[in-house]
C-alpha cells in the first residue's frame, strides 16, 4: 500500500488532473454521500476523504470519522488528523475554526479548495519562496564579499578599527564623588557599606 505520503502524492496528482464540469458537479446530490468522479481512483483513502469533504463543505473531523467508520472501516481513524493537516498544508482543503455546541469547544471545519484557487495559492507560495531564496542569495553574496574584503585588508596589514568604549574613571576625591550622587543612590550606597563594614 505504501506510506501515507506516497498515497497522498498519487491522489494529489490525480486530483490536479481531474476536471469535473460544473453542470455535472451541480447536478450531483450533496449530503452524507460521496461525489462520484470517474477520474479519481476509488482505491485510495485520500480520494475517499477528499470526495467526502467536497460533498460536505464545512464538515468537521468528528463527522468525517463517523462516515469513514461506517462506510470505509479499512481506513484507520488514527491517520485522519495527520491527513487533514497534510491536506491543509498542501492547499487541498481550507479549515476554519467554528464552535461546536455538542463538544462545547472550538473545532475545525474543512472545505475543499477549488482547483483554480488551489493553483493560485500554490503559485503565490512558490513566488514567496522564490523571493525568500533570492533574498538569502543576496545576503550570502554580501557576506562573502565582506569576508573577502576583510581578508584582503588583513593581508595588506590594515586592521579594522574596533570601537572603543570610554571607561568612566573617578580621579576626584571621595567627598566629590559622594556629593555627585543623588540622594536615593547615596542612601543605597550607605546601606550597602553599612552591611559590609557593620555598624
Amino acid at each position: 500500500m505504501g506510506t501515507i505520503a506516497e498515497q497522498m502524492q498519487k491522489v494529489i496528482a490525480e486530483w490536479d488532473n481531474q476536471v469535473t464540469p460544473l453542470h455535472v458537479r451541480d447536478s450531483q446530490p450533496k449530503g452524507e454521500t460521496e461525489v462520484k468522479a470517474k477520474t479519481v481512483n476509488d482505491l485510495t483513502s485520500t480520494a475517499k476523504i477528499l470526495r467526502f469533504i467536497e460533498a460536505n463543505p464545512t464538515v468537521q473531523k468528528a463527522r468525517i470519522d463517523s462516515y469513514l467508520k461506517i462506510n470505509h472501516p479499512e481506513i484507520p481513524l488514527g491517520y485522519i488528523s495527520t491527513m487533514l493537516n497534510q491536506f491543509t498544508k498542501r492547499n487541498l482543503v481550507t479549515r476554519e475554526e467554528v464552535y461546536d455546541r455538542n463538544l462545547n469547544k472550538n473545532v475545525y471545519a474543512y472545505t475543499l479548495v477549488p482547483t483554480e484557487e488551489r493553483k493560485k495559492l500554490l503559485d503565490s507560495k512558490r513566488e514567496r519562496k522564490m523571493t525568500m531564496v533570492e533574498r538569502a542569495r543576496v545576503a550570502r553574496e554580501a557576506k562573502r564579499l565582506k569576508a573577502e574584503e576583510k581578508l584582503k585588508n588583513k593581508e595588506q596589514g590594515i586592521s579594522e578599527a574596533l570601537p572603543t568604549t570610554q571607561v568612566k574613571t573617578y580621579t576626584a576625591d571621595t567627598q566629590e564623588f559622594v556629593n555627585s550622587l543623588p540622594i536615593g543612590k547615596a542612601r543605597e550606597l550607605y546601606d550597602e557599606l553599612k552591611k559590609i563594614f557593620g555598624g
